[in-house]
């Protein structure tokens, strides 16, 4: 037990009901080590079943509510502000001395949670402290700040002239110096004698909401403006508190990415050993729980699970899905295997399905991961039968096959414009009449990413093909 001076630091979480079971799993953890009296607000419309679910299983939380806003027409983009706005009140309200710690519900906890409260205890400049991980180290790189989307709800990066409008309407002339400041990650935060810094975070957001082009998810970027422009010590925690959507904190920490933390639940459910340290501790939790909280979360019957205990995002599973389920028989080809998360999704769909699919995923092996070590990972989990891994170049690939022989090629290797339609002029003739030429990432708004969406389009406009979007692919049958 830490001594009384965590008496002087409320932990707070702000949640909707969608959140609800990342959050107990969160508050969990962070009790499991360090028993401190907890503080959760949510909407009014959600008090009762928040208070009477949360309160019924964590000892020392209060629940608290506040009010939903009337100004805005669409309902989900109204709760995202009124979350943030209540972020900013809760900071605001702190007492003198009084540490808020901030803590967003897709956020778990080991035993390092206290090395990182008793900095917080016995750190004290005397001037207003925040203390967080950078995620990025110029907050001019968070490109989830710009975010719009087209009538197809596809995501698009707005043009650089529209971007510096927007910065200097809502930082001043002087935005590229404020915005070449680093950039905390909002999984963690912790906030001291923060209330003026607070009310000039609250100013820049509510002046980026003006722009429609800003995503009003994205609070990361004012609070950065803040931090410069008002009076305040960031204390830069070490990198081993990070997130970054990646299990690799020292205390386990993820922050969610295309549902990764449901992933991590879903893991924590199902049969097998070799999880993450995230799924293990959900998994020490999710056991306690009541059986109506995880209904969501549970494998279906024949439904893959042991892609979930490899590393890294994979989120166009409905995608592969489709593709398993309409091809009664077939030839398919990968293309980017990295650690094999999606093509193990896709080898458990074929030895479920029965059918008579050969399926080969291909990569060049040039990150940090072997092809030995992925052709293991295939082999200890049965499923070596169902995938062929080939360890070279895409372009010498597409030569060991013929024009109009495969029926499903998904595209998922370098993201660089020259690539990407190298990819699809080399592969595309490869694919037969009825058959399907798909790729990842062509909706993500990261300005990495716009070479994927921009060569697509072109190699359509080109061919005269037709675009289909399954978010976050692209979908092109011949």
């Amino acid at each position: 037990m830490l001594h009384r001076k965590c008496e002087t630091i409320r932990p707070t979480w702000i949640i909707d009901a969608n959140y609800l079971l990342p959050a107990i799993v969160s508050i969990s953890s962070f009790i499991k080590h360090i028993d401190m009296e907890c503080t959760l607000y949510c909407l009014v419309s959600d008090y009762s079943r928040i208070h009477d679910t949360v309160t019924s299983l964590i000892p020392r939380v209060i629940v608290r509510s506040y009010e939903a806003s009337e100004r805005y027409n669409n309902r989900l983009y109204g709760q995202v502000v009124d979350n943030r706005m209540m972020r900013f009140d809760a900071i605001a309200q702190a007492h003198v001395d009084q540490t808020i710690l901030l803590i967003d519900a897709d956020t778990i906890f080991d035993e390092g949670i206290r090395d990182l409260v008793s900095l917080l205890i016995e750190y004290d400049s005397g001037l207003p402290t925040i203390w967080g991980v950078v995620e990025y180290e110029s907050a001019l790189d968070a490109y989830l700040y710009f975010k719009s989307r087209n009538p197809e709800g596809i995501y698009y990066d707005i043009a650089p002239a529209m971007k510096e409008m927007c910065y200097d309407s809502v930082y001043g002339n002087h935005w590229r110096q404020i915005l070449s400041a680093p950039q905390p990650n909002n999984g963690l935060l912790a906030f001291k004698n923060c209330s003026h810094v607070t009310s000039v975070w609250r100013a820049f957001y509510e002046r980026g909401l003006q722009h429609y082009a800003i995503n009003p998810e994205d609070d990361q970027v004012p609070l950065a403006a803040a931090m410069v422009t008002a009076d305040c010590c960031f204390v830069r925690l070490h990198d081993r508190y990070n997130s970054k959507g990646a299990v690799n904190g020292f205390y386990a920490m993820f922050h969610p990415y295309a549902g990764l933390w449901r992933n991590e639940f879903r893991a924590a459910l199902a049969p097998i050993s070799d999880i993450s340290q995230c799924a293990n501790i959900c998994r020490d939790i999710l056991e306690g729980l009541p059986q109506e909280l995880l209904s969501a979360y549970r494998l279906g019957e024949g439904e893959p699970y042991h892609y979930l205990a490899i590393p890294g995002f994979f989120d166009f599973s409905d995608l592969y899905f489709e593709i398993a389920r309409d091809f009664q028989e077939g030839h398919f080809v990968e293309i980017g295997t990295y650690r094999g998360k999606s093509t193990c999704f896709m080898a458990e769909l074929i030895r479920s399905s029965g059918k008579k699919i050969k399926f080969i995923s291909i990569d060049a092996y040039i990150r940090d991961v072997t092809f030995e070590t992925v052709s293991r990972c295939f082999t200890d989990k049965g499923l070596s039968n169902y995938v062929t891994l080939l360890n070279m170049r895409s372009d010498a690939a597409s030569r060991l096959f013929v024009d109009e022989s495969l029926d499903f090629v998904f595209i998922d290797g370098g993201h660089a414009y020259a690539e990407v339609l190298d990819d699809l002029e080399k592969w595309y003739p490869k694919v037969r009449p009825g058959g399907v030429l798909a790729g990842d990432d062509y909706t993500i708004s990261d300005v990495f990413e716009l070479g994927v969406r921009c060569a697509v389009d072109d190699f359509a406009r080109v061919n005269r093909l037709r675009i289909n979007i399954k978010a976050p692919c692209f979908v092109i049958r011949k």
